[in-house]
């Protein structure tokens, strides 16, 4: 009868409860979703060489060989590079908008370019994060515009993270593209408006060089005149004595050197 009470015993202490075993289960999960997900949020690291992380594989394969091709071009032609990255989760406290400001510094920093970056799970939608010189280069007014647009054509695109991301992306390109031609055509007003300037100031100061010229030899020419020394004496007769009509005798003569 002991030893049966005794094996009960052990029994009971052995068998989990439901209660036990629900918890058992969530733990693993909970690990297992973790692993996951913190392979899914990569480490910032260094650019990717063809400009697109896509950890949460957002886009096929095909729209990242033609979208790093625009990228790759608008590279060239302006020097402005954009990078996509894209995770799955962001675990703990990251917010994807702080995670794309952090890649932008770590892989432009104070250079020329931007970075998209959306998360498939927690981001209403991708986000741009813009270095400060790409704002001086354009203006603020511009890029303010440019980024109004983007947000538009996310806006009109299929509420899906790949569509609203592919179509940030392609909006962020051609905006770009557009930016840049407005600097190239002020760079090229600026060119002619500094011709325009410099041909009349240098009339200007010709003109003005010739007019000190001038004043400058007559004023030595003045100071020659004042310097002159006359030889002959100044005669000066003031009265005459005898007849009224002239004769009779000079009555003082002064002479002066």
């Amino acid at each position: 009868m002991q030893n049966s009470t005794t094996q009960c015993n052990l029994r009971a202490l052995l068998t989990p409860s439901p209660k036990a075993l629900f918890l058992l289960v969530l733990t693993v999960l909970n690990w297992i979703g973790c692993s996951l997900f913190a392979q899914d949020e990569p480490e910032l690291g260094s650019p990717p060489g063809n400009q697109i992380r896509d950890t949460a594989n957002m886009l096929s394969g095909e729209e990242i060989r033609a979208i790093g091709a625009e990228i790759a071009a608008l590279a060239q032609a302006s020097g402005v590079r954009v990078y996509v990255d894209t995770v799955t989760f962001l675990s703990g406290d990251t917010n994807y908008v702080q995670r794309a400001r952090e890649l932008r510094k770590t892989w432009i920093g104070d250079g020329l370019g931007l970075v998209i970056a959306h998360a498939r799970s927690g981001a209403p939608q991708p986000t741009v994060q813009m270095s400060p010189a790409l704002w001086s280069r354009y203006t603020e007014v511009r890029v303010a515009g440019m980024l109004k647009r983007v947000g538009a054509a996310i806006s009109l695109a299929e509420k899906n993270p790949s569509a609203q991301l592919k179509a940030a992306v392609l909006s962020v390109i051609e905006n770009l593209r557009d930016l840049e031609a407005w600097h190239a055509r002020d760079l090229t007003f600026a060119e002619r408006w500094d011709v325009a300037i410099a041909i009349p100031f240098a009339v200007m100061l010709l003109v003005g060089a010739l007019l000190i010229k001038v004043a400058s030899k007559r004023r030595m020419n003045r100071e020659r005149e004042q310097q002159k020394t006359f030889l002959f004496p100044d005669v000066q007769v003031p009265e005459r004595l005898g007849a009224p009509h002239g004769g009779g005798v000079i009555a003082e003569i002064n002479y002066r050197v």
